[in-house]
């Protein structure tokens, strides 16, 4: 814009276009980058337009797509030099097309509008997908920490207890559990194909309620401890045991808990 005097400013198509790569230009570096960039850009173009563009100057795009600056003076004499044209019809014509050209004329007022109207649209645009960016990026790291302390909790109990179970907020067994599957007689295959239920292994059917409410209130680190219920057997004998229960959220507020028995 400076080496063709600022006319490349006045381009009635700059605005949508300049946006647009703006834009695209906040999306692949830093948002504190290009928030700096964009503020820059515009106060270079409104010293530019300041100083090599007056206010009234009248731009007429050619057919070869340049931009040309007339005065108004320059327009009122063509205006005179049409009139003279014995022609009336080429005279009126030509007239009312100068008198359309006198109306687009430049202001430094209207193009600071435009200008702050799309530095705030990309302010806007580029601070939306900072947040966005940033949200995500915690998502994954709490979602990864989730990972490791579970990982690091199931690998305790396995050294810990006689089997670990994993269970979803329903009490369903979400990975086969062959130890769990030996701690009650059970073969091997019936953990691996998910045969074996939690609930129904479980010796009373009051118990249900009182593992999840325990599991429940394991949410609470203030309310965590350990639980003692019985389980049934393969055979149908009752097998006391001692449960050792942790709880996790995923980033969808679902719960899942992993059971230490001995």
């Amino acid at each position: 814009a400076a080496l063709a005097g600022g006319r490349p400013l006045v381009d009635a198509s700059r605005p949508f276009e300049e946006l647009l790569w703006r834009l695209f230009h906040g999306a692949v570096v830093r948002p504190p980058v290009a928030l700096a960039a964009n503020v820059l850009y515009t106060g270079g173009s409104l010293l530019l337009h300041w100083s090599m563009i007056p206010d009234g100057m009248v731009h007429v795009i050619h057919s070869g797509g340049c931009i040309e600056l007339f005065s108004q003076s320059q327009i009122d004499y063509m205006k005179q030099l049409t009139s003279a044209v014995p022609d009336a019809y080429w005279a009126r014509t030509s007239s009312d097309l100068l008198g359309t050209l006198l109306q687009r004329t430049t202001s430094l007022a209207r193009f600071a509008q435009v200008e702050l109207l799309t530095l705030t649209l990309v302010f806007t645009c580029v601070s939306l997908l900072a947040h966005l960016m940033t949200v995500e990026m915690r998502n994954n790291l709490k979602l990864q920490s989730t990972e490791k302390l579970l990982s690091a909790v199931s690998e305790m109990l396995q050294k810990l207890t006689d089997a670990v179970v994993h269970l979803d907020d329903s009490l369903r067994i979400t990975r086969p559990s062959p130890r769990f599957a030996a701690l009650l007689h059970y073969p091997m295959s019936a953990a691996a194909s998910g045969q074996l239920s939690f609930c129904e292994r479980l010796a009373e059917r009051g118990e249900e309620e009182t593992v999840r409410a325990a599991l429940h209130a394991g949410h609470d680190p203030a309310n965590t401890d350990t639980l003692s219920t019985s389980f049934k057997d393969a055979f149908g004998v009752r097998v006391p045991c001692q449960v050792f229960h942790a709880t996790f959220a995923s980033l969808d507020g679902q719960l899942s808990h992993v059971l230490g028995i001995n």
